[in-house]
């Protein structure tokens, strides 16, 4: 990004590739090249840092809303199988369910112990096919 001020040229690179924050940093420089505002670096960064957070935590929070509707879904499919007394597709869902919580808990979405209680429960329902 190249800025020319009373005839004399300053460059540098823009670190966002969001063009209405590039033209206010682009803004924040030309004044204080004119006026010497030394504060123009801080007031750039703080508009700068929420608009880069805001689409990382959107992105994140998709994401971790996906994950527990998924384990949602598997474990009321996991209870449709076990109403219907099929345990080999029991046990098929109840794997996919622990594939789902390991994942979920690796990525942050739930806690350790919500993914041991959730497994629990749903070995509990498993073994009670098996037993009659």
């Amino acid at each position: 990004m190249n800025i020319i001020v009373n005839n004399k040229v300053f460059s540098g690179k823009p670190k966002v590739t969001d063009p209405f924050v590039n033209r206010f940093i682009e803004f924040q420089l030309r004044n204080w090249i004119l006026f010497g505002d030394p504060e123009f670096r801080l007031r750039a960064n703080k508009i700068e840092h929420p608009v880069c957070t805001q689409n990382v935590e959107e992105s994140l929070t998709i994401e971790n809303k996906l994950l527990k509707t998924r384990i949602k879904t598997d474990q009321k499919r996991l209870a449709e199988v076990v109403n219907s007394k099929n345990i080999e597709e029991a046990e098929k869902n109840f794997n996919i369910l622990s594939k789902h919580l390991d994942k979920a808990v690796k990525k942050g979405a739930v806690h350790k112990n919500f993914s041991a209680n959730k497994k629990s429960k749903a070995a509990k329902l498993v073994n009670s096919i098996r037993k009659s």
